[in-house]
């Protein structure tokens, strides 16, 4: 039995070194992967501070756009109402019209005659 215990021993010595190696290539790595992790963190902070700056930016047209379609439709409404106002003065001058015959006329001491809107 001795002799058993004693081979593991040897067997034990003798895989030692590999795994000293094994550990510190594994703290390695690590040192190596958080340098990389801080990285990306750095890379990613700066992405979202662009992104940040983009939406205030983005935000900022919308409000513009926003007083943009306000003005369009008061502009709309004013010119609504101004062709109420000029459909409302041609059905007064069709009245005025229907009424006199003519769209203008000129006295005969002036011109001579009446011009009518077709003509003399």
């Amino acid at each position: 039995m001795d002799i058993r215990i004693g081979k593991l021993e040897d067997r034990q010595y003798d895989t030692k070194p590999i795994w000293e190696q094994a550990l510190v290539a594994i703290a390695e790595t690590n040192t190596v992967m958080l340098a990389g992790f801080d990285e990306f963190r750095r890379q990613l902070e700066s992405i979202n501070a662009r992104l940040n700056s983009i939406e205030i930016r983005f935000d900022s047209l919308e409000t513009r756009f926003d007083s943009m379609e306000t003005r369009f439709d008061s502009m709309k409404t004013r010119f609504d109402s101004m062709e109420t106002r000029f459909d409302s003065m041609e059905t007064k001058f069709d009245s005025m019209e229907v009424q006199s015959g003519s769209w203008v006329q000129y006295p005969p001491h002036e011109l001579g005659k009446w011009f009518t809107r077709g003509g003399a």
